[in-house]
């Protein structure tokens, strides 16, 4: 028996056959060639072999490549139909065994190669007030916020919510914001003072604030706040067992639930700092600190940082600096609206150094990245990020 490895011939006119070069007599040669049934399993090796090093020396798309071969088997079949019985009946042997063999290449070679991508998700925005009246926000959409007696108090413009100052109203009355994993939204409140919510928040606030009553916000989530200054009606911001009492200042606040502390980054002005414990202490801030409630003791430390780097997100931007990769991949789930399995836990504890930009990265560029940098494995299995 003839093999495919050791007959020059053959496979020259294989190659001329895939590169769209080949002549009659190379048609000739591997109908011949293929009649063998003893050469089938020799001619997948060699066609597997043939395009797995090709694109592995050349970086491939890979979806682009599955395309392009569908494409060419059509163009194939296509000439078959137009050529003479007498001519595909000559040729037929060839040109079926080829075809199978790139089908072969599609599911064997591709499906190696192949990582199914990530699709984010799309939830709602719910505005919830205080009568138990919800509202599903759209991002895209404009739409005016009413009270319970019907009267107009703000309205959504986009990813924008501004409320309006009436000082005709007396009765004290909240409207809680739920942001989904995946979005964020600004909000201007009635005293001006603007709130930019992240993804994962939730915000309970006054639909209009009170003459002779204190400003007083509830967050769990992140924001930053550049709160309008009032010397006569302090800001505080209550962050589940932390308090955050400003008069006018630009600061951020991160307070999700599942995170071991309540983190607050100043950027201008001042802010104090208090825990519900009674025997607490104050703690003041100064611009370009950052204080750290720890949730389990009521402590509260502070330390010199680069603000740059808790407040870049309002640009999109992401910088982790010794973080674990638990907590990455927790960001990366709040941001992306998606679900991150890690199997790996080791790797749950182990620090990394990276900067993303969220707005031009997707997720599944995210993913890559580790993956060549860190050779960190994963599998998106019914839309879910497995990491290996």
């Amino acid at each position: 028996m003839r093999y495919f490895m050791h007959d020059k011939n053959t496979e020259l006119a294989l190659l001329r056959y895939l590169n769209g070069s080949a002549k009659e007599n190379d048609l000739v040669l591997l109908n011949d060639w293929v009649a063998n049934p003893n050469n089938n399993a020799i001619f997948k090796k060699y066609l597997k072999a043939h395009f797995a090093i090709y694109l592995g020396m050349n970086d491939q798309d890979f979806r682009q490549m599955e395309s392009n071969l569908i494409q060419k088997i059509r163009d194939d079949k296509s000439k078959l139909k137009r050529k003479k019985r007498i001519v595909f009946l000559k040729y037929a042997a060839v040109f079926v065994l080829l075809v199978s063999g790139l089908y072969y290449f599609q599911t064997e070679i591709l499906q190696m190669h192949h990582v199914e991508n990530v699709v984010v998700g799309d939830d709602k925005i719910i505005l919830e007030s205080s009568d138990g009246n919800i509202d599903i926000l759209d991002n895209n959409t404009q739409f005016a916020i009413k009270d319970n007696k019907g009267l107009v108090i703000g309205k959504q413009l986009g990813d924008k919510i501004v409320y309006t100052k009436n000082k005709s109203i007396t009765e004290m009355s909240y409207n809680t914001l739920k942001i989904p994993y995946g979005k964020q939204l600004e909000v201007v409140l009635s005293d001006g003072s603007e709130v930019m919510l992240n993804s994962g928040s939730t915000f309970k606030f006054p639909q209009n604030f009170i003459e002779g009553k204190k400003r007083e916000v509830f967050l769990e989530g992140e924001a930053f706040f550049e709160v309008t200054k009032d010397s006569l009606h302090p800001f505080i911001v209550n962050a589940n067992d932390l308090n955050i009492k400003v008069l006018g200042t630009e600061f951020n606040v991160s307070n999700y639930n599942e995170d071991i502390d309540t983190e607050v980054v100043l950027v201008g002005g001042a802010v104090t700092l208090k825990s519900n414990d009674l025997e607490s202490e104050e703690v003041h801030l100064s611009p370009g600190q950052k204080g750290i409630f720890l949730k389990e003791g009521n402590k509260i430390n502070t330390e010199e940082v680069n603000v740059s780097l808790y407040t870049g997100w309002l640009d999109g931007i992401v910088v982790f600096r010794e973080t674990t990769f638990e907590n990455i991949t927790k960001k990366l789930e709040r941001h992306f609206n998606i679900k991150i399995i890690n199997t790996n836990s080791e790797l749950a504890e182990e620090k990394f150094n990276a900067t993303m930009d969220l707005r031009n990265e997707d997720i599944n560029q995210i993913l890559e990245y580790f993956k060549k940098i860190y050779d960190i494995d994963y599998q998106v299995k019914n839309n879910e990020v497995i990491i290996k």
